[in-house]
């Protein structure tokens, strides 16, 4: 891959502790962010957050791109919808 000098900014608060399988959550974690880097374009800050909210963890991923085409901007998390150009299959931002 080549470089797009992107800049990564990363706000973790200590000691969050998540009940969960470690390799699906590192998984779904690394497919975020190989989505997340592989459409913005050259030169913009992804955001990265992690928080215990309530008992909970609170995982934001952010960044200052163009977002989604305006044909799926509403529709981004429904199932197999997806970018134009996109090779993937739409699975990625379905959560439910």
């Amino acid at each position: 891959m080549y470089e797009r000098h992107h800049e990564l900014v990363v706000d973790l608060e200590a000691h969050v502790v998540v009940n969960a399988d470690l390799s699906l959550l590192s998984r779904t974690v690394s497919n975020l962010l190989e989505n997340e880097l592989a459409h913005l374009p050259s030169g913009c800050c992804v955001h990265i957050r992690l928080r215990s909210q309530q008992r909970s963890a609170e995982l934001v991923i952010e960044d200052n791109g163009p977002g989604f085409p305006p044909e799926i901007a509403g529709r981004a998390v429904e199932r197999f919808v997806k970018g134009k150009h996109s090779p993937g299959h739409g699975l990625g931002l379905r959560f439910r």
